[in-house]
């Protein structure tokens, strides 16, 4: 690697010598640009052709820009057509000065025009004398903020300009500006599982199929097919008869609902004077498709900037407030989301009613004697019923405050200075009712967690006159405090005798936790970035040093880290060879290495661990009973990252380029050990990886597009563990999990799996079936091979355009959906096999000869726990169940439309800067070969249950619209 380095730096010196010699003029190029109506135009880009040095216009269209003479610009704007412009020098303006074309650009192309200015423009060095409009204090003539605008004079053959500087011009007409957004979307449950209806409820009974019902309690759908039953006067079912109305089947999704959410913003800009002052609020409310999931979300921030002062100061304040009833997060909906599909064919969940809003209807979920309705009363829960009876509730504030100085007059020094306070208050609630399925007692959780932070940040970065033509140094150096105190309280009740929501609740043994840890944190930053520059604005090497140093009183035995950083970029786009070709343009090669580190945090706010004691069947009365806490001398996670890249123009600059080749060390590794629920040192994981970023934009008349596309390609390794020890788990089961092994990729699934002989086949039993090896082992690997994303834009006249599509190819997902609704017999696959008779399955006998046992995957002259699903658990086999998850998702399809001039010509007058209205489409197609619900899903909602799929939340289509207006 370094003689690869060397190398380059030898190439690009060596190359670099024709251009150094020559003495190059340079010019100030500066102007208002202006579109062909007169009005500013913000964010045009000008840019110095073949190089990275350019600039763009202000808010008020100004811009400045130092270039060689004989340099072209390159000037480009969304909307416009891009052209060149060639810089002169003043002696050849002057032979040409008839045509006035020396003066600072001062209109943009309309495309919509016929270009009579194809070609090549001027711009000059002309040394006009100038003016500045309005009294400075004591400034003089000093401009303090960008130029409002520049009146050009010329009188008697010499010229002059005017600069009216914006603060002059705000003085002069306070500006108000005024946005509302208002949005409405609808979503609905997409993907959800293929359930049969086609068996009734039951199951083999004395060498038949029984239906059964209610009054026997039976949860399992392996009874006769529903044509051949019907329904006695007391809802029964009983053998097909005559006169009797036959069985049917219902359809259990009728119990979601169609998700709404509503969202309205509000935004009030005023620049009056120096003042520039932004408010806002924003409300947004909606439910999710389940029945019980609402939300409602407040937000209100407001900011202030003084400019052109010696000091320049800005406040900002914001507010959120949040609160959502049955949050998407632990186990409360997939307890829920189960009730749904283990329901079967034949039990009606909305027990008739055909109105609105089921769920608010008690008949749905009560009987007759105002006790739950239940396909199997004790052991299964209505939906409703629970829905009713979760105490599950969540509320969040967020509140946070700052105040900036800075300030730019001690040359060479710009000081800047920083206080943030931030304070954010959560409370949880979350249990289970008395009565819910499987457990004896009820179980009520009260968390309420309180984070105030401090921070100050004194910064200064230093130009230093180095004297020199080739060196430039810029050098910076901060010190940072901060300041986090966070106090918890949670408190876990197991309640009895309670039928009303834990309306009057018998509390026993309840369990309290308080903490309240604090952390101060002190930092100091050095940096310096040396560029060597042969060229004009053209920086060949640039060398970046950064050491930090970082001391916490968390920190065991209060030691300090220092953590240094490097970056090295070359910049070769004025090669001579960069410069003729059509191919490759303005590449840079760079590398960087940096060490950095992370604490853990005072509270672990994860709780993905909880359920890896508990039996998978008992999912439905977990609940996140334990929390995580660091134990003592705990040591922060320590990250070295290199990497190597490049970034480059293709085909004339048609494509932009970036692509980076990264590998992470990651040491003391924090995660939470299940046996002790301590956050702990466990492993140290790399992880390298590739990304690639391509870009580009066009325009045509009337128009303009852009593109882009992004790859990525990971692969995290765990190194080593520990103290030494097998492996880790990070979440799901004792008999599922995905995990940390040594030698292994990051979270692989361990589960159980079939028994198998030396040369890989299945070991068959005496009965027929495949025997399970009792040692667990690695069945999958949810790391994707490669991510993968597409996303582009068109816009033509006032029509736009946009998409986002999110591709992914490998990663493996455990559907444990699946295998718990095979356990049931309500899914479609066991309707479909359930009668396969003589079946053979390949492999060897325990003696080694090969199998010749036929079998039959559901023979009703055995006990139904006998079957092809059952036999193996409510889990199944685990490597049975997982599945790839590659995957293409259409994720966002948008279109707009301005109706600005049409609304203003409807009022008579232009009150009406813009007018917008957009139609959205979120997860409108989505392409896998995961048959479960949503390969993106997570166990329980955590981050770190991804890989594990167990009654987690269907993915929701949505459909919106959306009205803009800015006044």
């Amino acid at each position: 690697m370094r003689i690869f380095f060397l190398f380059v730096l030898i190439l690009v010196l060596c190359c670099f010598q024709p251009v150094t010699a020559q003495q190059e003029q340079i010019t100030t190029v500066s102007g208002v640009m202006l579109s062909s109506e007169g009005e500013p135009l913000p964010g045009v880009a000008i840019r110095i052709k073949g190089t990275n040095i350019g600039t763009t216009s202000d808010f008020n269209g100004f811009y400045s820009l130092e270039a060689p003479v004989g340099s072209t610009l390159v000037v480009s704007f969304v909307g416009f057509n891009t052209y060149e412009i060639k810089v002169k020098a003043a002696v050849e303006e002057d032979q040409q000065r008839e045509k006035r074309e020396s003066r600072p650009l001062k209109r943009f192309p309309n495309p919509a025009l016929a270009r009579e200015e194809v070609g090549v423009a001027v711009l000059s060095d002309s040394s006009a004398s100038y003016k500045v409009e309005g009294r400075h204090n004591d400034n003089g003539q000093r401009i303090l903020g960008p130029l409002a605008k520049i009146k050009h004079k010329e009188r008697n053959g010499e010229n002059s300009l005017l600069l009216i500087p914006s603060y002059v011009q705000q003085r002069r007409r306070p500006r108000f500006r005024l946005e509302y957004t208002t949005a409405l979307s609808r979503s609905v449950a997409y993907r959800l599982p293929d359930l049969q209806r086609t068996y009734a409820q039951g199951r083999s009974v004395n060498g038949k199929l029984e239906a059964r019902g209610a009054e026997e309690q039976e949860r399992f759908s392996w009874g006769p097919a529903l044509s051949s039953l019907s329904r006695d006067a007391s809802g029964n079912l009983v053998s097909g008869k005559a006169g009797l109305p036959p069985a049917q089947a219902f359809d259990p999704y009728r119990v979601f609902r169609t998700g709404i959410s509503t969202e309205n913003h509000l935004q009030l800009f005023s620049e009056i004077d120096d003042f520039h002052l932004r408010g806002a609020y924003g409300y947004r409310s909606g439910q999710g498709i389940i029945p019980g999931n609402n939300y409602n979300r407040h937000a209100l921030d407001f900011s202030g900037r003084l400019l052109n002062r010696a000091l320049e100061p800005r406040l900002y304040l914001s507010y959120n407030r949040a609160e959502e009833y049955l949050p998407q997060a632990g186990t409360s909906l997939a307890r829920i989301i189960s009730s749904i599909y283990t329901s079967p064919p034949n039990f009606d969940v909305l027990n008739g009613f055909s109105g609105e809003r089921p769920w608010k209807h008690s008949s749905t979920y009560l009987n007759e004697q105002g006790e739950e309705r239940s396909f199997a009363p004790g052991l299964e829960n209505h939906p409703y019923w629970l829905i009713h009876h979760s105490p599950d509730l969540q509320e969040e504030e967020h509140f946070l405050s700052g105040v900036e100085l800075k300030t730019y007059r001690l040359y060479p020094f710009d000081l800047q200075y920083n206080v943030v306070f931030e304070q954010q208050n959560a409370t949880n609630q979350f249990g289970f009712a008395p009565g819910t399925a499987g457990a004896l007692y009820g179980s009520l959780t009260e968390r309420k967690h309180r984070k105030s932070t401090f921070h100050s940040n004194l910064s200064v970065a230093v130009d230093p006159e180095l004297y020199s033509d080739s060196w430039e140094l810029d050098m910076y150096a901060a010190y940072l405090f901060g300041f986090k105190e966070e106090s918890f309280f949670r408190q876990n009740k197991m309640v009895f005798e309670s039928e009303e929501s834990f309306g009057v609740p018998y509390v026993h043994l309840p369990q309290v936790l308080q903490l309240q840890p604090f952390r101060r944190q002190h930092e100091i930053i050095t940096k310096a970035d040396i560029y060597y520059t042969p060229g004009v604005y053209y920086r060949l090497v640039q060398l970046g040093l950064v050491n930090r140093m970082y001391l916490s009183s968390t920190m065991p035995e209060g030691q300090a880290y220092f953590l240094p950083a490097a970056t090295l970029k070359f910049d070769l786009s004025m090669l001579d060879f960069i410069e003729d070709s059509w191919v490759i343009s303005r590449p840079k090669l760079f590398t960087a290495y940096s060490s950095t580190l992370q604490e853990a945090p005072l509270i672990y706010n994860q709780w993905h661990f909880n359920s890896l004691g508990l039996p998978v069947f008992q999912f439905r009365v977990y609940n996140d009973f334990f929390e995580s806490r660091p134990r003592k001398g705990l040591k922060p996670e320590n990250q070295q990252k290199w990497e190597l890249g490049a970034e480059l123009g293709l085909f004339e600059d048609l494509l932009d380029m970036k692509l980076s080749y990264y590998r992470n060390l990651t040491q003391n590794f924090i995660l939470p050990r299940p046996e002790t629920f301590e956050l702990d040192n466990v492993a140290e994981v790399k992880i390298t990886g590739l990304e690639v970023t391509l870009s580009s934009n066009g325009y045509f008349n009337e128009g303009n597009w852009q593109a882009g596309l992004t790859f990525s390609r990971s692969r995290p390794l765990v190194q080593s563990l520990y103290p030494e020890q097998e492996r880790v788990p990070i979440a799901g089961f004792p008999i599922i999990s995905t995990n940390l092994i040594e030698g292994e990729p990051l979270g692989v699934i361990v589960g159980n799996r079939i028994l198998r002989d030396k040369a890989g086949r299945k070991v068959i039993g005496p009965d027929g079936f495949p025997l399970l090896n009792p040692e667990p082992a690695i069945i999958g690997n949810p790391n994707p091979d490669w991510l993968a994303g597409l996303h582009g834009g068109l816009t033509y006249k006032k029509l736009g355009f946009s998409f986002v599509i999110d591709g992914r190819k490998g990663g493996d997902m455990w559907n444990g959906t699946q295998q718990f609704l095979n356990y049931y017999g309500v899914s479609q696959i066991t309707a479909e096999l359930r009668n396969v008779k003589g079946y053979v399955f390949e492999g060897v006998t325990p003696e080694g000869g090969k199998n010749q046992q036929p079998v039959d995957f559901y023979d009703p002259s055995l006990p139904v726990l006998n079957n092809r699903w059952q036999r193996y658990g409510i889990a199944g086999v685990g490597e049975e169940a997982v599945e790839e998850a590659s995957m293409i998702r259409i994720n966002e399809v948008q279109l707009t439309y301005d109706l600005s001039n049409a609304m203003n010509s409807l009022l008579g007058q232009d009150q009406l800067e813009k007018v917008k209205v957009s139609l959205l489409a979120r997860n409108l197609l989505l392409f896998t070969t995961y048959t479960g619900v949503d390969p993106d899903g997570n166990l329980f909602g955590y981050q770190q249950g991804s890989g594990l799929d167990l009654f987690n939340q269907p993915a929701t289509r949505s459909l919106g619209f959306a009205l803009n207006f800015t006044f």
